[in-house]
């Protein structure tokens, strides 16, 4: 059974890594693309699923696919909003 610790422990540990890759400036279409994903989950309390995207984003030289076209148009301010709208625990 997870605590209310525990569920406050997720959340601050996905928003964190969501900020931390939002402070890069250089981010790649992939990364942007994840990085939304893991937001949708961390809006939904889905922090088992964030966490492996967030792994993703974070590694682009290993998981972003040769010509990846983003379909969003999702800025990455438009990311960094959303991401101040949540609060922390």
């Amino acid at each position: 059974m997870l605590t209310v610790q525990t569920l406050a422990t997720a959340h601050r540990n996905l928003h964190q890594r969501i900020a931390k890759l939002l402070s890069n400036e250089k981010l790649t279409p992939w990364q942007i693309e994840m990085i939304g994903r893991a937001l949708a989950d961390l809006e939904a309390t889905l922090y088992s699923v964030g966490a492996p995207t967030m792994t993703i984003a974070e590694r682009p030289d290993l998981y972003e696919p040769f010509g990846f076209k983003r379909s969003g148009r999702e800025t990455i301010a438009d990311l960094r909003r959303r991401l101040g709208e949540l609060t922390r625990p």
